[in-house]
This record gives structure tokens, sequence and C-alpha cells, in this order.
């Protein structure tokens, strides 16, 4: 299960130890399974939105939403040492933006305590990052939080040709081509829900092609603690 350990030092430690084991392991992202986010794929590897030319991807869901009736002083996503934070709870995203856009050159964060200062993690991360995409590179934003009301994920891939537009929460996908037609690709608003539904459909028929490997899952974590270090925060 996502995000693979607390720390890279953890997750280099599993992807060493894996060596010996009988099947690689994988990682489970569920958005991987999601039926809109492999439409999402189709378009951008057919070059259908034309020369990308930015990206933004926007997540959050207030913490106290998440798990109701449980203390949040009990939960993962208050603690550092266990693996809290935006960053490594919410880190579908940067496994989602990786499988689109390739290897992420540089980045940086802004991470900040908004709401639950009482806990030892960020409950809120601003993030600029650039992708190798193809020849080019590829400037993507993200932000990520706990705090919001309205719970939200989504992306917006803007083209030289036209705007792909993904609400995950609703399931739909659009693109808003220059003409000013909008086309609907995908509509389900159950989609992220069966998501889990076909990861477990396909790790039960031991089909692993659409997981993530340890290792592109340790560089995540390696890439988290980067963004880390860029806003001064130690390593774990």
């Amino acid at each position: 299960e996502k995000p693979v350990a607390a720390s890279a030092r953890d997750a280099k430690r599993m992807q060493s130890l894996s060596k010996n084991a009988a099947i690689d392991p994988v990682v489970g992202y569920n958005i991987r399974f999601s039926l809109a986010f492999r439409e999402v794929q189709k378009i951008v590897q057919n070059n259908k939105l034309g020369k990308l030319l930015s990206v933004h991807a926007v997540v959050g869901q207030n913490l106290q939403t998440w798990r109701p009736g449980r203390d949040l002083n009990d939960t993962v996503s208050v603690s550092r040492a266990k693996g809290g934070g935006v960053l490594r709870e919410l880190s579908h995203e940067f496994d989602y933006l990786s499988t689109l856009f390739g290897e992420t050159v540089d980045g940086y964060a802004l991470l900040e305590k908004t709401k639950y200062v009482n806990f030892d993690v960020e409950d809120t991360a601003m993030i600029i990052l650039r992708f190798k995409h193809r020849s080019y590179n590829l400037p993507v934003s993200l932000n990520m939080d706990f705090t919001r009301h309205d719970t939200t994920r989504s992306c917006h891939i803007i083209g030289d040709e036209a705007t792909l537009k993904w609400d995950a929460v609703l399931g739909h996908v659009s693109v808003h081509h220059s003409t000013g037609h909008i086309e609907d690709i995908y509509n389900n608003t159950s989609d992220l829900a069966m998501s889990y539904e076909n990861m477990w459909g396909e790790f039960i028929n031991q089909d692993f092609s659409n997981f993530a490997s340890i290792t592109s899952a340790t560089k995540l974590i390696s890439w988290m603690e980067c963004l880390e270090e860029s806003f001064g925060l130690p390593e774990k």
C-alpha cells in the first residue's frame, strides 16, 4: 500500500530485501486503476492536446472527515514518524503525475501547518515541479491540503491545441478544444470507488502490470524528502 514507507531510508532497505523475493513486490496506488485516469493517459500518450504547456493539480479534504469517529491523535496522518503529512498521505498525485509525464527534473515546496498546528506534519503544501516530458521541460503546480471543506482532486493539462480537465471526485474527463468545442470523454461518479475494486481484482488475478514497482515508489519517497529539504525540514 502506498506510499511504501515513511522514509527513503526504509524504502531503500525494503527494495534491497526484495531482491531475494520470489515475486517482485508491487505498491498499490489505486488512482492508476481509475478508468477516468486511463482515459487521461490515452489522451496524453496520443498527443491529442498538442504540445503540453503546463499542468495544474489540486487535492484536498478536511482531515476531520477522513476517518469519522476516530481521534485524530491516533491516526497516521498527523504523525511524522509514521509517515503522515500531506506529501505522503496524498502521494497519489506524485505517482500519477510521474506516470503521465515522466522523470522529475527539479522542484520546490512551500510546506505549512495552517490548521492542525499542534501536530508535527504539514497540512498544506504548494509545490512547483518540472518534468522532462518527451524532449522538453513541463512546468507543473501541485496544491495539497488537509483543510478544505469541499473535497477536491483535479488536474488540468494545458496544451497548445486543447485543455484537458479531469475531476477525479466526480469521475469526469473533458477536453476543451481551441475551436470552443467541449468534448466529454468520460463521466462516472463511482469511478474513484471502483478504482479500488479494479486494483484488488487485478491483484487477485496476479496481473501486476498496472501497479507501481517498489523502485518507482522509492523514487517518490526520495523526491518528497528532497522537497522537504528544499523547505528546510530535516530528513525523517
